[in-house]
């Protein structure tokens, strides 16, 4: 396994350092006992006008995140990326509401995206 906080200390995202923290896996095969965690203050796209937040986004690690740098760093982008993807979904509205909201809703668009 690699070390894994190494690898994090080498990242940043928007200005923000990532952690980890332990988890505990022991009923999720396939889990590593850490937990991905970053803290940033945004707004709720969901209550537009409220204040902006504190918000923690964690994220279990696998196992096979952890065999390589470049193999856990890839697993990190893909986990944000898909982050981004459920935000946007969150904030894309139609009339007043969300096109799609990621919470209720599994569509999967023609060109193959999810909000997860």
């Amino acid at each position: 396994m690699i070390d894994v906080q190494a690898a994090l200390d080498r990242a940043v995202f928007r200005n923000h350092r990532f952690s980890l923290s332990p988890y505990q896996a022991t009923q999720m095969v396939g889990l590593t006992n850490l937990r991905l965690t970053i803290s940033f203050v945004d707004e709720d796209l969901r209550e537009p006008h409220a204040p902006a937040k504190t918000w923690l986004w964690e994220v279990p690690v696998p196992v096979s995140a952890v065999t390589a740098d470049d193999v856990f760093l890839d697993w990190v982008l893909t986990e944000l990326i898909r982050s981004e993807v459920h935000e946007i979904c969150e904030g894309f509205h139609v009339d007043g509401e969300p096109l799609v909201d990621p919470h209720t809703d599994a569509r999967t668009w023609s060109v193959g995206t999810t909000c997860l």
